[in-house]
């Protein structure tokens, strides 16, 4: 997850096209979901959540902008579980 959401990050920022950073944060989200269903107690669990929000608000669309909010409410939900 780490290099992902690092990589993913830097490619936003240094002006990748928005469809292959989204496509690909995309795929690290459906990782995430897999890793948060089989470890929900993992105390990282909270801190990748808003990583990835964080990338998706760097994405000029609508669709990351929808995952944005999705994903910061998981953030928050993770965040209090601990």
């Amino acid at each position: 997850m780490n290099n992902r959401l690092r990589d993913g990050t830097f490619r936003a920022k240094h002006r990748a096209r928005a469809r292959d950073v989204l496509r690909d944060a995309l795929r690290t989200e459906d990782a995430m979901l897999d890793w948060t269903r089989k470890y929900p107690r993992d105390p990282w669990v909270a801190h990748y959540w808003w990583r990835l929000a964080s990338l998706y608000s760097l994405v000029p669309s609508d669709t990351a902008h929808g995952r944005e909010l999705v994903a910061l409410e998981r953030y928050h939900r993770y965040a209090r579980a601990r």
